[in-house]
């Protein structure tokens, strides 16, 4: 009895997954646009490291729900998370890692059988860089505003100095 709740436990759980991992880019532009606007609004961070930690967190949830891993042993076998890292997100900003394209080319990772595999190496880069694509588009406004408001600022600094100015101004004239 305990073996068949487990079973179903099991299959319910894992179509649920694979419905996540269909939808990966969705959910990677709304935990990078989540991560990145409260690395900013936080004002920890400026618009080129909040890139970077949005990027890194997405990163970890293309590496989650690249493959099933149900079992206790799972965790410490296989190396997605790593691999990705170096292949997409060190190759994305600027380092001189490259892809290997026998790596790449491959439709399952090396420690997960292919019937657990829902994202294979060569999906996982199709998915970053339509990823990387939509995340400029988020960046490029968000540097917008920035500017925008950073010519605000000035502007209203020089308001305000010539608001004195005149006020001034007019006071000597009285």
């Amino acid at each position: 009895m305990i073996e068949r709740l487990e079973d179903y436990a099991r299959v319910v759980v894992e179509e649920k997954v694979r419905g996540e991992a269909e939808n990966v880019v969705m959910r990677m532009k709304i935990c990078f646009e989540s991560r990145f606007l409260n690395c900013l609004c936080m004002g920890k961070d400026d618009i080129p490291k909040a890139t970077n930690s949005a990027r890194r967190y997405c990163l970890t949830l293309l590496s989650i729900l690249a493959a099933i891993r149900l079992d206790d042993d799972d965790d410490d076998t296989d190396d997605i998370k790593e691999k990705l890292e170096a292949e997409l997100l060190d190759s994305s900003s600027s380092s001189s890692a490259k892809f290997d394209p026998v790596w790449l080319a491959s439709d399952s990772w090396e420690q997960i059988p292919s019937c657990r595999t829902l994202i294979g190496p060569r999906s996982c880069k199709k998915v970053w860089d339509q990823f990387m694509q939509e995340s400029e588009i988020f960046i490029s406004k968000a540097k917008k505003v920035k500017k925008d408001e950073l010519i605000k600022e000035w502007a209203y600094e020089i308001f305000k100095i010539c608001g004195h100015l005149m006020i001034g101004k007019a006071w000597e004239d009285r």
